[in-house]
């Protein structure tokens, strides 16, 4: 059911008009069919819950092997073990990374944002540091929580780098990107039709690009 629905970006259910930019979007898949999007996330908070109770005897095991626990979240797996690991052993200092909102009202279906926001509370009140990748993302933690919290960003130090130089070629632009299309939701398209615009424009070449 989730496969067919959430492959095809062309269903009417999955198109909608940008009030402010009069553009077609595609919306996500977990709200353009909010039934099949809770029993999916449903879903992935019962195998999550799973994961945690087998992880649990080894970290009883071994709680007192470490004093610090970095858990990041891009599934709530990371961050339910976090909580344990403080509850059984508070001396232990917990920091919780956030690369990406919980609580997300494009992604989320509406019967899920209650249970999302909650758990990313949670989170915020019972760890000791919280990270996040950048200033936006910041100014999405509650206030009351923002003290606690670092933005340390995306990337590398350039002492770190390997230093390949045949991609420091001047002789072209290059685009890379890295990310998901998140079910058709992330598009590339507009990228594109501008370098053909400026292209037709006769103010760039076009084989200078890659």
């Amino acid at each position: 059911h989730k496969k067919k629905r959430f492959d095809d970006t062309t269903r009417k259910k999955r198109l909608r008009k940008n009030k402010e930019t009069g553009l077609i979007e595609t919306v996500p898949f977990e709200t353009a069919y909010p039934f099949f999007g809770t029993i999916d996330y449903m879903m992935k908070i019962i195998k999550e819950k799973s994961l945690v109770k087998n992880a649990k005897k080894y970290i009883k095991e071994h709680k007192n092997d470490y004093d610090v626990c970095f858990s990041t979240y891009g599934r709530y797996f990371g961050h339910y073990i976090g909580e344990y690991i403080k509850k059984i052993n508070p001396e232990v200092l917990w920091i919780a990374e956030f690369r990406d909102p919980v609580y997300n009202e494009l992604f989320n279906a509406p019967p899920t944002r209650r249970h999302a926001e909650k758990f990313s509370e949670n989170v915020y009140r019972k760890c000791d540091r919280i990270t996040v990748i950048s200033n936006g993302m910041k100014n999405l933690i509650p206030e009351k929580y923002r003290d606690k919290t670092t933005v340390l960003t995306n990337g590398f130090d350039r002492d770190d780098k390997i230093q390949d130089t045949s991609f420091e070629k001047k002789d072209k632009f290059r685009f890379i990107y890295t990310g998901r299309m998140y079910g058709g939701v992330r598009k590339t398209q507009r990228l594109f039709e501008v370098i053909k615009e400026l292209s037709d424009e006769n103010r760039i070449d076009i084989s200078d690009f890659e």
